[in-house]
């Protein structure tokens, strides 16, 4: 009830925005406080002295930078733009956004997920960024190109820029342990379940004890902990697939039913975390971490990157990638989508220069500026092809990087695919990055979100989940009980998910069901 009662008033505020700006007369209060402007004029100083337009952009973050900030100047000085980033706390952007909307004084750019662009596009809440992309946005088109015309705009008309989807995951295997026992990379099930049998039994650490386990796994991560080895049944876990002409439920995939078995198996023989349904993922990662796991099905990002630090054992672990495949050749990891856009208001005075600074900010040159600061004052590159850098003092104190505007804002124009995050991850995590790409399984993602899922909240999602775990732990008729969970997703709305998912998906992908 109460999540319905926000939806309302945020509707209420919309409404009353598109009365404001579809009044001629209307004065609206200047993005510069203490100044107020007629509708259609400039909300900046006046431009025809030539000084800089405001552009005004709102951000969800906890540093507050100071005020005077290097990246702030530097990103003025480099677009002759005055833009006035807006932050606010963790989890209070949505807040923020709709007092902005219920005031009429929204900013010039701000991002908003799917759901809601649903409801400002319906309303006029945005502008169209067709002929605005075109003009003065070429670096933002040849970078989202691919993703343009995907969820919002799948209609035709670009409303939204798509921001980068999260990392995909793919396994990684110890390669000293490989080594240790002298074993090959697993790349198909036969093998994956040799390799994690001896990892569990076979000393692999050479330490004398019986302490290690071949996978890690914990149902708090699903669906990617569980991608690539349900990708070997061409199974795309957690995602909706087509089933006799309808979008449906991976768990109604025919080889289902293979891929719990095969789980069943490294479960029954102690292969794989054996409290994988009650583990919490911190202890499940630092089992990882300590050197209890072999193999985890994680984003690159963490395993190969991020972790680095903290890894106890010494010498470090050492990891590899790899995609296991089935019987029929199949494998292959399920595809991250970003359901989350930036655009630029209706209400904007000047969307040109918005555009502009989009497009800046979104460049390569931009993206590093925003996410690493100014070169040679913040950060200087010791190997800039192989992505390699060090902050400069005081700079490599996060806190004062952070408070001199780096990083901060860069969420909200990261590039999508190749940023400057990308760019500077060691040369395997990007190897592992590219793996997934190489081989994402098909799906049928649908960006929109059906009634009856606002209305159930995350009920079919449990039910998957309980599913999954029970079934790999049951002693009792595995099929049976599969039987019954699919009857139960069913009766508890997926019947009427089925058929509101295959009607926004034939919106989203004309003639692909016709």
């Amino acid at each position: 009830m109460k999540k319905r009662t926000i939806n309302v008033l945020v509707l209420i505020f919309i409404l009353c925005l598109s009365l404001i700006v579809t009044s001629c007369s209307a004065t609206t209060t200047s993005k510069k406080e203490g100044e107020t402007t007629k509708t259609g004029e400039s909300s900046a100083v006046a431009t025809d002295n030539k000084e800089p337009v405001t552009i005004v952009t709102l951000h969800s973050e906890g540093t507050v930078p100071a005020e005077n900030a290097s990246i702030i100047l530097e990103v003025r000085k480099r677009t002759g733009i005055n833009w006035s980033p807006i932050l606010v706390g963790p989890g209070e952007l949505e807040n923020k956004l709709n007092t902005m909307i219920a005031s009429g004084n929204l900013p010039d750019i701000f991002s908003f997920d799917q759901t809601k662009g649903e409801l400002y596009v319906e309303n006029g809440v945005l502008l169209e960024l067709d002929d605005l992309l075109e003009k003065y946005g070429q670096e933002v088109l040849k970078n989202v190109k691919d993703y343009l015309g995907q969820g919002l705009n799948a209609g035709g008309v670009t409303w939204g820029i798509p921001a980068p989807a999260g990392y995909p995951s793919v396994l990684a295997i110890r390669t000293d342990w490989l080594k240790n026992l002298n074993l090959e990379m697993p790349t198909d099930l036969d093998s994956f379940y040799n390799v994690m049998k001896a990892f569990t039994y076979n000393d692999p650490d050479q330490d004398g004890k019986d302490d290690t386990i071949g996978l890690a796994n914990c149902i708090k991560y699903y669906p990617s902990m569980y991608s690539n080895l349900f990708g070997a049944f061409g199974i795309p876990i957690g995602r909706p697939i087509i089933v006799d002409g309808k979008v449906t439920t991976s768990m109604k995939h025919p080889n289902y039913l293979k891929a719990i078995e095969y789980f069943r198996k490294l479960y029954n023989e102690g292969l794989m975390e054996p409290d994988f349904a009650t583990i919490p993922n911190m202890s499940c990662l630092e089992k990882l971490w300590n050197g209890t796991y072999g193999a985890i099905d994680f984003a690159p990002t963490g395993t190969t990157n991020n972790w680095i630090g903290r890894y106890t054992e010494d010498p470090k672990p050492t990891f590899d990638f790899t995609i296991i495949k089935g019987e029929d050749g199949v494998g292959g990891t399920i595809r991250t989508y970003s359901t989350t856009y930036k655009g630029i208001a209706k209400s904007c005075k000047h969307p040109e220069e918005a555009m502009k600074l989009l497009n800046y900010l979104s460049s390569v040159e931009g993206d590093e500026l925003l996410y690493l600061g100014i070169e040679g004052k913040h950060f200087k590159w010791v190997d800039k092809e192989e992505g390699k850098f060090e902050y400069l003092p005081p700079y490599d104190v996060s806190a004062t990087h952070r408070a001199d505007g780096a990083f901060i804002f860069w969420p909200l124009f990261s590039r999508v695919d190749d940023n400057t995050e990308i760019r500077t991850l060691n040369s395997l995590t990007r190897k592992g990055l590219e793996l997934c790409r190489q081989n994402f399984l098909e799906d049928a993602f649908i960006f929109g979100v059906p009634q009856i899922a606002k209305e159930l909240g995350s009920t079919l999602y449990d039910i998957e989940i309980e599913a999954l775990a029970n079934l790999i732990v049951t002693t009792g008729d595995v099929k049976a009980e599969y039987e019954s969970y699919i009857q139960r997703w069913m009766d508890e709305g997926g019947e009427v998910w089925e058929q509101q998912a295959t009607e926004i998906y034939k919106k989203e992908n004309p003639g692909k069901l016709d």
